[in-house]
């Protein structure tokens, strides 16, 4: 397991970016949020290792948190309307969702 708790979008870019590699093929994206309390959490689960990031990329609203989040499905090859309707296509306060490669 690889993980990184962060406020910082930016922070948690770059730690996905420098540590991607090291989870094998990509086989799942899980993003659960709870606006309530402003937790997210994102877990990328690989061939190898999964990697959980709590906060710093973020969903439900328009915003550097979402489009962070976006920047990185589009990196792991989602197309950008699916990436767009992952991110911000629910706006409700609780929502989660898995996306398999």
């Amino acid at each position: 397991m690889i993980k990184i708790s962060t406020g910082s979008t930016k922070t948690a870019e770059e730690f996905i970016y420098d540590n991607i590699n090291k989870l094998g093929e990509i086989k799942s994206i899980q993003h659960k949020r709870n606006g309530k309390s402003a937790d997210f959490q994102t877990i990328i689960s690989g061939e190898y290792y999964e990697m959980i990031i709590d906060g710093g990329i973020t969903s439900g609203y328009s915003g550097t948190g979402p489009n962070g989040f976006i920047r990185v499905l589009k990196k792991l090859g989602l197309d950008e309307e699916t990436a767009e309707n992952l991110v911000k296509g629910n706006r409700d306060e609780e929502h989660s969702f898995i996306y398999n490669f």
